[in-house]
């Protein structure tokens, strides 16, 4: 028995670690606590043929006098004091400013049953009826602000998110296909 000295150990780790995985992995916009994330986050990343693909969500504004040009925004410095990570879930959403937005389609394809779908589309019909006209004029009004303290043009912004394809050995993109592309009016 000395040899198992230690699996009730691991059996109470387990305990404590797998409940927030399979949480996070059915219900993919539910965090549970306490959360282990691996070095890609909370998605995964796709490795094969010398290959790395994954999705990234960028941020694009038009430089003052330069109307015909999109530049990539530094989000870090952008969403300050945002922390980067909620970028691809805030952009899905365009910055809360579509309330009529859908945001369910990648939790709807997870649900196991229609019980379930029915009370995440409630959950997120109400969570929708909490957005007022003046939370979308005053998300504006600070995205405008943003814009506008890094040169930008602050009338619209364009969020796009691609799959980016990366080759291992040199460490260079490969491909940039562009999967969604949205322009927010911000005037």
């Amino acid at each position: 028995m000395k040899r198992y000295r230690y699996s009730w150990l691991t059996f109470l780790l387990a305990c404590a670690l797998v409940p927030p995985f399979v949480v996070r992995t059915l219900y993919y916009n539910l965090e549970a606590f306490p959360a282990v994330l691996l070095p890609s986050g909370a998605g995964t990343v796709s490795v094969g043929r010398g290959e790395v693909k994954f999705t990234r969500v960028a941020l694009w504004g038009r430089r003052d006098g330069d109307s015909s040009n999109w530049a990539r925004i530094e989000v870090e410095r952008f969403l300050h004091p945002i922390p980067v990570h909620y970028l691809s879930g805030i952009a899905r959403n365009s910055f809360g400013l579509n309330p009529a937005k859908a945001k369910l389609p990648s939790l709807a394809a997870r649900l196991n049953s229609a019980r379930e779908f029915e009370a995440a589309l409630f959950l997120n019909r109400a969570l929708r009826a909490k957005v007022t006209a003046t939370e979308v004029q005053d998300g504006k009004r600070w995205l405008s602000r943003k814009l506008s303290r890094f040169g930008y043009v602050p009338t619209e912004m364009r969020i796009t998110s691609d799959h980016l394809t990366f080759a291992i050995e040199t460490g260079k993109v490969v491909a940039v296909e562009t999967l969604n592309e949205e322009i927010l009016a911000l005037d």
